[in-house]
């Protein structure tokens, strides 16, 4: 009945993949699309992006994307995505130092969250910044 409930409250959430890999100038790239999400449609969306991680090589590590614009992070939100990145740290091993982390959407707050990502308004401008940066992974 829950299920069906959300169905009716917002199917194509439900159908939303959360998680892909773009293909930019011969670079491919992780980007995850958290965009507008909020309270269990955004915790089934973590659940949905851990497990399409999980599914990656686990010897190959790519820069990302993440598209936070409009979304509603709260403390169960910020919880779950910690236990989603140490479930893929767990399964990837350590991660490269010089793969690029792009965040869509929280600009206003950069320098308060962390300081080994970087932080734009755009996803244009994140995937020039990842372009710009000639990693491959």
């Amino acid at each position: 009945i829950h299920l069906f409930n959300n169905l009716q409250a917002n199917p194509t959430e439900l159908m939303k993949q959360h998680a892909s890999i773009l293909s930019e100038s011969g670079k491919e790239i992780l980007y995850i699309d958290f965009s507008g999400l909020r309270g269990d449609d955004f915790l089934a969306a973590i659940e949905q992006v851990k497990n399409f991680c999980l599914r990656l090589p686990a010897d190959k590590h790519y820069p990302s994307i993440t598209d936070l614009t409009d979304a509603s992070v709260s403390k169960p939100v910020r919880e779950s995505m910690r236990q989603m990145e140490k479930a893929i740290s767990q399964n990837k091993g350590p991660e490269d130092p010089g793969i690029v982390k792009v965040v869509i959407g929280l600009n206003k707050l950069a320098g308060a969250i962390t300081k080994n990502i970087q932080y734009t308004d755009t996803r244009t401008e994140a995937i020039a910044r990842i372009l710009a940066q000639g990693h491959n992974a």
